[in-house]
């Protein structure tokens, strides 16, 4: 008997296990590169938005707001598509769990909002961080009543090409990945457990 008999031939099947990894730890070990001036002035609106630290009642990127109180996530993952390569398929599969809040299908807020901000973009009302943000309140709800819920996004054309790699505006010279890079911090880290 096959493992996947009752399926469609063309339907993924698969044992998945929800992540469970809570981001606040890893938030909590990060240590900022030697170069993070330099990368706060490509798109201070980010960092004027991203919080000290994260709640960690919650599996997903989430901290209260601290004018408002109001709950505030970001996205857990993000599906980094091309065009025409199945982002809004594998998009509408995972929104199929259970713990999957609401995300944001199709924001392009990294390969179509430059910095600094402009117009509302499709991160109204500004087209900042911090309406990319609020394109995850409703996720956020949801997140407050299931804290082991996550949401995520997922944009075709996110690495199209390298001038999407950051978020900057189409005038500036691209000055290649170095300055990005993690100094032995978080990302070394995820990817050893990968």
């Amino acid at each position: 008997m096959s493992a996947c008999q009752g399926y469609k031939s063309w339907e993924l099947h698969f044992d998945a296990q929800a992540p469970s990894e809570h981001v606040s730890r890893i938030w909590s070990q990060h240590h900022p590169s030697p170069k993070h001036a330099e990368i706060v002035a490509t798109a201070p609106d980010t960092w004027v938005t991203l919080p000290k630290g994260l709640d960690p009642r919650f599996r997903n990127p989430c901290w209260k707001d601290g004018s408002t109180q109001r709950l505030r996530c970001m996205p857990y993952y993000q599906v980094i598509g091309v065009s025409k390569c199945g982002t809004t398929d594998m998009f509408n599969r995972l929104r199929r769990h259970p713990d999957m809040a609401a995300g944001s299908k199709g924001p392009h807020f990294w390969d179509e909002c430059p910095s600094p901000p402009r117009s509302a973009c499709t991160a109204p009302p500004n087209g900042d961080f911090d309406g990319y943000v609020d394109l995850f309140k409703k996720g956020a709800e949801q997140i407050a009543e299931n804290p082991e819920a996550i949401c995520g996004e997922a944009s075709s054309n996110t690495y199209t090409g390298v001038y999407t790699y950051v978020r900057r505006s189409s005038k500036e010279p691209f000055e290649g990945p170095e300055l990005f890079q993690d100094q032995g911090g978080v990302g070394d880290q995820a990817l050893e457990r990968l």
